[in-house]
């Protein structure tokens, strides 16, 4: 549904996920930022953004997703704070991010980096 621009249909289908699993909730939270930067939600973005960072900070046995999913939540954040008129920083965004290794959602945040490039 996310893929569709059913942004609506997708959180739904987070709200009804088995959230057993970390790497389940990490990969749900990281729907749910994408939703809500599309949505312009940057408020309640921001307050996901710190909660999962946090979650991830606290838990200590979650192995080399620990460290992909804190890079992928901190450029997010800095793409969220990012000055959308100064494309040095958004060009230096886009650099961090593909020099992330094994990163989830990585194609997803160059691409957004993009729109703002255009």
């Amino acid at each position: 549904y996310f893929e569709k621009g059913k942004l609506d249909e997708a959180m739904l289908l987070l709200t009804q996920m088995d959230y057993s699993d970390e790497l389940h909730i990490l990969a749900g939270k990281a729907m749910l930022a994408k939703i809500y930067y599309k949505q312009g939600e940057i408020k309640t973005l921001d307050s996901l953004i710190n909660s999962t960072q946090t979650f991830i900070a606290r838990k200590k046995k979650m192995g080399y997703h620990k460290s992909v999913y804190a890079k992928f939540f901190s450029l997010f954040k800095k793409l969220t704070k990012i000055n959308i008129y100064d494309k040095d920083a958004i060009h230096k965004l886009k650099d961090q991010i593909n020099q992330a290794d094994k990163m989830p959602e990585k194609d997803w945040l160059l691409k957004e980096c993009e729109i703002l490039l255009k």
